[in-house]
């Protein structure tokens, strides 16, 4: 498998995957959504970002990209990346069946009509 990771996700989830062999890529420093779906799809590569856009202001075209979105209601990146370091598996298996897996914080709403919801 191989990822993109956005510049707003934390290096240590690029190094739990890294450490996993899979193969990782960051994205251009400011890089549009647009540019980032683009990159994704033609690299075949499976997106990690904390904006989400990514979960609800996808074109048509790009829906098939693979997309991992976290999501907070106040930053907490240290549960986040045990969570994801802990389930990193399950979450993989989940892109199996569906396009978009959101790991959200307890107590956020997230409203989505396909994909994975896992909580932390």
């Amino acid at each position: 498998m191989k990822f993109l990771i956005d510049e707003n996700v934390p290096k240590r989830i690029m190094k739990i995957l890294r450490d996993k062999g899979y193969n990782i890529t960051r994205v251009p420093s400011s890089a549009f959504n647009h540019d980032i779906l683009k990159m994704a799809n033609r690299e075949n590569r499976i997106i990690i970002t904390a904006d989400s856009d990514f979960i609800y202001s996808i074109p048509k075209k790009y829906k098939s990209v693979k997309r991992i979105v976290f999501t907070f209601l106040e930053p907490d990146w240290k549960s986040a990346i045990n969570f994801f370091n802990q389930n990193i598996d399950r979450i993989l298996q989940a892109l199996s069946i569906t396009p978009l897996v959101v790991i959200k914080q307890k107590g956020k709403h997230i409203d989505i009509e396909e994909g994975v919801i896992f909580e932390f």
